[in-house]
């Protein structure tokens, strides 16, 4: 399992998640990494390939941190 900043031209911010193939996983995000940090469920997956890539399109934001958990 894993998610990171896929390559993509121009300003938008894509994130490629790999995983298991047919397994749902939540993407969730926070503001602010304090202690603890509060992650708020952002987008749920259903993996149709071992990976696929997430567009973000609210990349005017000064700060916003993603994790991928698995359901």
């Amino acid at each position: 399992l894993s998610l990171a900043r896929a390559d993509t031209p121009g300003s938008l911010l894509s994130l490629r998640i790999e995983g298991i193939q047919s397994n749902r996983y939540t993407l969730e995000s926070t503001t602010n990494f304090a202690d603890p940090p509060r992650w708020f469920p952002t987008l749920e997956i259903l993996l149709t390939n071992a990976w696929q890539t997430v567009d973000w399109t609210n990349t005017g934001e000064p700060l916003r941190l993603f994790r991928l958990q698995e359901q």
